[in-house]
């Protein structure tokens, strides 16, 4: 939810944020570790900007960040 909110608050974050994953999506052949590793530079963008603790924001960012 937060990442939710931090996208409806900030309009340019998420149009990038849209941005990337259509061209992600777009990709032929992605597969879901190069769609998640693709995404993780805005995802930490997105992340920096909520009230989660430094904690939680590492374990999102673990998660979607699958070698």
């Amino acid at each position: 939810m937060a990442v939710r909110d931090a996208l409806r608050a900030d309009p340019g974050l998420r149009e990038r944020y849209g941005a990337v994953k259509s061209r992600l999506t777009a990709e032929t052949n992605i597969d879901i570790d190069r769609y998640l590793a693709g995404k993780s530079a805005v995802l930490q963008d997105i992340l920096a900007g909520t009230d989660l603790t430094a904690a939680e924001k590492n374990e999102i960012y673990n998660l979607n960040a699958r070698p």
